[in-house]
């Protein structure tokens, strides 16, 4: 191997850690930062939706991202974001 070859190789603990954040933050929760998000909710359940979930067969009943959290738990299939915490 050449020394402009070694030069261009990614130790592996780099590209451990870059695999290792990648994941971490794909199962980390969205934070909603749109004006007026909007989610969906079902007529006999308990969470919300993202406009594609398979769980909004049946039914689905556009909301505002707000009020659909104010009385339902985000979906663990297609984790839509949750609203950001204003202070």
């Amino acid at each position: 191997m050449t020394m402009a070859a070694s030069q261009h190789r990614r130790p592996t603990a780099t590209i451990a850690l870059a695999i290792v954040l990648a994941i971490v933050l794909s199962c980390a929760p969205q934070v909603a930062t749109d004006p007026i998000p909007q989610v969906y909710i079902t007529t006999d359940g308990t969470k919300y939706h993202l406009a594609g979930c398979r769980y909004l067969a049946d039914s689905k009943i556009a909301v505002s991202l707000a009020d659909a959290a104010a009385y339902y738990e985000p979906c663990d299939v297609c984790k839509p974001p949750i609203p950001a915490i204003k202070e």
